[in-house]
């Protein structure tokens, strides 16, 4: 179970707030700002994340890019 909510502030950038898990008592938490580097081909996401057991929390980051590639059939 989760939820999520996308927000986009400027034309190039997305901001993303996520919660979800297996039980109420120790959901993860996700934050994450995605912004477009090239239009139409390449993403860049940073995300914080918290999760773990309600005793065994841990918080980590993540730096991700998306490369897509031209449409096949124009």
């Amino acid at each position: 179970m989760g939820a999520r909510l996308d927000w986009s502030p400027l034309d190039r950038a997305t901001l993303i707030g996520e919660v979800y898990g297996e039980g109420r008592s120790d959901p993860s938490l996700q934050a994450v700002l995605r912004t477009v580097l090239l239009p139409d081909r390449i993403e860049m996401d940073v995300s914080v994340t918290r999760g773990g057991s309600v005793d065994g929390r841990s918080t980590w980051a993540t730096l991700g890019f998306t490369f897509m590639s031209a449409p096949l059939y124009p």
